[in-house]
């Protein structure tokens, strides 16, 4: 498993690499309880996740019947849910007594969406072009540490997407995803973070879950649901592990209090990197992202603006 994995705020692509619907009310409207990057601006719930693709497609579909081609909506992948993660690997008691992780319900469903018949009516270079958009009218974005993304701005994904989030939702997304990733990486070399963990590793030895990272013990519980699907074996052992070493997980974070050292070191890091311009950017993204969960969240039918 790569290490790196759970500790990361994973850019989320809508098709041509371009990201979509990945959003969280601001400040005001939604308490995080456990510390995210940049207080959660780039996070979303699973309902709020769901409500925002659902309003994404409806404009896609839309757009595609405009232009004279059949679109069918694609339903958000099961795997969604787990974005829910926090990026830190912290876990509540209450999520870990319910749902463990949330890595085995999430991909026995992933799996199961897998072997669903493709809805899409067969495509042609015509369905594609209206859908992609096409190259002559490609926009590329730059982001912070060489990173880039681009766009067809010609294309109905695109073009559903502006039309949801705002013109320049993009670019501060992705800019603030590429942030929020540099803070979450500076967090886990601080430290007292590094300090903190070696405690709680300790305590999950004498929990009887033996972890030396938090990456290590969600690690085993999905290399035991892939084993178990690869041998077709029954998944309730690999479930009753799950709960297990969450439960486990989220005593013993709250017995060396990660929460906090993790806040306090997260504070240090945005200091570093939010000059005057950054928060004047962020605070753009948080508007045009309270605005888009408003409007889907509270008027189903006035999803453009």
């Amino acid at each position: 498993m790569n290490p790196q994995r759970w500790a990361r705020v994973v850019l989320l692509p809508v098709l041509l690499g371009v990201v979509g619907c990945a959003a969280a009310p601001g400040r005001t409207t939604t308490t995080v309880e456990l510390p995210r990057p940049l207080d959660g601006t780039t996070y979303f719930t699973s309902a709020e996740g769901s409500a925002l693709h659902d309003a994404h497609e409806k404009l896609v579909t839309r757009c595609m019947r405009d232009r004279g081609f059949a679109y069918q909506r694609v339903p958000l992948s099961p795997a969604a849910r787990l974005r829910d993660i926090n990026p830190y690997g912290l876990l509540s008691r209450k999520q870990a007594g319910t749902d463990g992780y949330r890595i085995t319900s999430s991909l026995a469903e992933e799996a199961k969406a897998r072997n669903r018949p493709a809805p899409q009516p067969a495509s042609s270079p015509a369905w594609d072009a209206a859908l992609l958009g096409t190259e002559s009218h490609r926009v590329t974005i730059r982001l912070p540490e060489d990173h880039e993304i681009f766009y067809n701005s010609d294309g109905c994904t695109h073009q559903a997407t502006a039309a949801l989030y705002g013109d320049d939702w993009q670019r501060l997304y992705d800019t603030f995803q590429v942030l929020a990733n540099r803070v979450v990486e500076t967090v886990n070399q601080d430290a007292e973070f590094l300090g903190a963990q070696s405690a709680w590793s300790e305590c999950m030895t004498r929990a009887g879950q033996p972890s030396r990272t938090f990456d290590e013990a969600r690690g085993r519980i999905e290399a035991a649901f892939n084993q178990a699907a690869e041998d077709r074996a029954d998944l309730m052992p690999v479930v009753r592990q799950e709960l297990a070493t969450a439960t486990a997980d989220a005593g013993c974070q709250d017995e060396v209090g990660i929460a906090d050292i993790v806040r306090a070191a997260q504070g240090r890091a945005e200091a570093a990197i939010l000059d005057a311009s950054r928060q004047q950017q962020l605070g753009e993204l948080r508007r045009l992202r309270a605005d888009v969960l408003r409007r889907v969240t509270t008027s189903p039918g006035a999803s453009s603006r």
